[in-house]
């Protein structure tokens, strides 16, 4: 039930707690990039220390690693800690699945196999798939549609943050790529828009979307008000601590 940016003091950090990484912009300091679950109880002792974790990098990794600047932690029940591992496992298998459908057909570059399992706009959503067995449905996400979802809905049933659209404060485009480093990649592409289009970024912004950073003020509160009511974004909950102006 706290959220807290790591320092030089040593800080616990426990299974599916939620972790984060900055970016590297100057101008914009500790504004948070990246979010992922967290997949074992350890401690770490200085920022930037790395543990292991399950995210949608993308693409997906039930297990991988990476340095974290920031952690948000709410107790859970041995109950909703299964079913954070459940769901883990179940995107997993989801996301394994589209890989190996999309290197059958072969027609896709190396980009858009590795995005076909994210989002942005919705932070996640559904997509149908027609195949000569049936219609196959898989999930995507963002970085923190993986995390909300994990914990929410789809997950252990707590709903962290209020990611109605018409609640969400304004993105310009440029906030959005520190945000999701996976613009970055697109950016040079002659389909760009296109590209943008396909996840959910259509238009020329800005964009009413969920930002990474917004978690750890969701988490930054008590243990009621987490489980009593999800928590409203606010213009500067991109960076934690928040800043004062966009």
């Amino acid at each position: 039930m706290s959220s807290l940016r790591l320092g030089t003091t040593r800080t616990a950090v426990r299974k599916y707690d939620v972790v984060a990484q900055d970016s590297k912009s100057v101008e914009n300091p500790h504004f948070i990039c990246h979010v992922a679950l967290a997949l074992e109880d350890t401690t770490v002792s200085s920022s930037d220390a790395a543990v292991n974790v399950a995210h949608m990098k993308p693409p997906h990794r039930s297990r991988g690693r990476m340095p974290i600047h920031a952690v948000g932690s709410v107790p859970l029940t041995a109950g909703e800690r299964n079913s954070v591992g459940l769901f883990i496992g179940e995107v997993d298998q989801e996301q394994k699945a589209e890989q190996k459908r999309l290197e059958l057909l072969g027609d896709l570059n190396i980009l858009d196999k590795m995005l076909c399992g994210y989002v942005i706009r919705p932070h996640t959503d559904e997509v149908e798939i027609k195949s000569q067995d049936g219609t196959l449905m898989y999930r995507r996400f963002s970085c923190i549609g993986y995390v909300l979802e994990a914990y929410g809905e789809q997950g252990a049933g707590i709903i962290l943050l209020d990611t109605r659209e018409d609640s969400l404060p304004e993105v310009e485009e440029e906030l959005l790529r520190l945000a999701y480093p996976p613009l970055e990649q697109m950016q040079n592409d002659p389909d760009y828009r296109a590209r943008l289009a396909s996840r959910g970024l259509d238009g020329a912004g800005p964009w009413r979307v969920v930002l990474p950073g917004y978690v750890l003020h969701a988490l930054g509160r008590s243990e009621n008000e987490i489980r009593r009511s999800a928590y409203r974004a606010a213009t500067g909950d991109g960076a934690f601590p928040r800043r004062t102006t966009p």
